[in-house]
């Protein structure tokens, strides 16, 4: 028998047994499931749950631009999960987005009208600005939306004011004209797809929870094999006319698939159930891929480099709920503060939901998550190589 049929018979039987597993089917599919669901609709139940908080500031202070802003606000629809919040100034925002307070802030400069009526631009720019946070790409469109819709409303009233002003009109006469228009309540609102919510935050919370137990699960599935070398069974298989090596790699081969499995059925009961969306398919199966293949490496690293079968259960279950909490799996996406949002790239878990969030959230595709997937196949290739020469020997199958 060749090398790669050896491998396929051992990888079908193996998975055939860990099927049969009761646990395994617990861990593996039932309990990710069951927290993406309690998580999601804890989170997101209703779509009330505020995760991107934006500020606004009115340095022009005028009852044209308070009423611009207001009715700018009703125009862009925002969605219930976007906060909006008054900001005393230009500075003070900065300040507040560079510290994570705001995800990002909008700022009305004095000179506003004054640049609409044609005079000179303050600094040789229009004085309405928006910024975001790093890596706040949900703010970055909520904010510039926002900003748009400020200038946009007040760029229609002075249009409205043209027409209805007599031409002798002078400045002054316009202005109050403007200012009529902009207390006119809007008639049309618009919604910015690019910024509208993605159903239910269980799009997000169903991988997260899956990364936890393939985690877990991959571990688990590490600790079998090495356990055959106790029970005999790798002595045995040693003295059939088959390499080793095939019949560890047939075995790493079902780890590696019980743990894809796991995720792909979390995303299509979660599809299927929820109506939930993970974003484009492609980018999904691509991220998927790389993120068990990164996580079953780590994760079965962590495993044969105990000494006993207790060490390597309770450093992969600690290291695994670790990660899981640094890596912000248990939490909405923008509701972290920016250090501890620095410190979840130090875990695969990070890069991996960053990347699900860019799909999920963002309406990302397979482009936007290079980084996450490099990163990711990064530390497949260097922890699942060094497992894979450390299991080999810890195992007996030198030959």
């Amino acid at each position: 028998m060749t090398a790669p049929a050896t491998v396929l018979l051992v990888a079908v039987t193996e998975l055939r047994r860990r099927l049969r597993d009761r646990s395994v089917l617990m861990s593996a599919f039932v309990a990710p499931f069951a927290l993406a669901a309690i998580m999601g609709v804890a989170f997101g139940g209703g779509d009330r749950q505020v995760f991107v908080r934006v500020g606004m500031a009115d340095e022009e202070a005028t009852p044209a631009s308070r009423a611009a802003i207001q009715s700018a606000l009703a125009i862009a629809a925002l969605p219930s999960q976007v906060s909006v919040v008054p900001v005393s100034s230009g500075v003070e925002a900065r300040e507040q987005v560079a510290s994570g307070r705001l995800a990002g802030a909008v700022v009305i400069h004095p000179g506003v009208e004054a640049a609409m009526a044609g005079g000179p631009l303050p600094g040789g720019r229009f004085p309405v600005e928006s910024f975001a946070g790093r890596g706040q790409r949900i703010a970055a469109q909520v904010v510039a939306a926002v900003a748009g819709a400020v200038i946009g409303r007040w760029q229609a009233a002075f249009l409205a004011a043209a027409q209805l002003s007599p031409p002798a009109a002078g400045l002054a006469q316009r202005l109050r004209l403007v200012d009529a228009e902009l207390a006119q309540p809007v008639a049309v609102r618009l919604t910015d797809d690019r910024v509208a919510p993605q159903r239910q935050l269980i799009g997000y919370f169903g991988p997260a929870m899956a990364i936890i137990f393939l985690f877990l699960g991959a571990g688990a599935g590490a600790r079998a094999i090495m356990a055959e070398r106790e029970t005999g069974t790798m002595a045995r298989l040693h003295a059939a006319p088959v390499r080793s090596t095939s019949v560890l790699a047939g075995k790493v081969t079902a780890v590696v698939a019980t743990a894809l499995a796991s995720i792909l059925v979390v995303w299509a009961a979660t599809v299927l159930l929820f109506h939930a969306s993970w974003g484009d398919p492609g980018g999904v199966l691509v991220m998927c891929l790389a993120t068990v293949l990164a996580l079953a490496g780590v994760s079965t690293f962590i495993t044969v480099m105990a000494r006993t079968p207790g060490q390597a259960d309770s450093a992969t279950t600690i290291i695994g709920f670790v990660m899981a909490i640094l890596g912000g799996n248990f939490f909405p996406p923008g509701t972290l503060p920016r250090a501890v949002e620095r410190v979840t790239l130090v875990t695969p878990n990070g890069w991996a939901l960053q990347g699900f969030g860019t799909l999920a959230l963002d309406g990302g595709h397979v482009g936007s998550v290079v980084r996450p997937l490099v990163v990711l196949a990064a530390l497949a290739a260097g922890f699942g190589g060094a497992a894979w020469m450390r299991l080999r020997r810890v195992a007996g199958a030198l030959g």
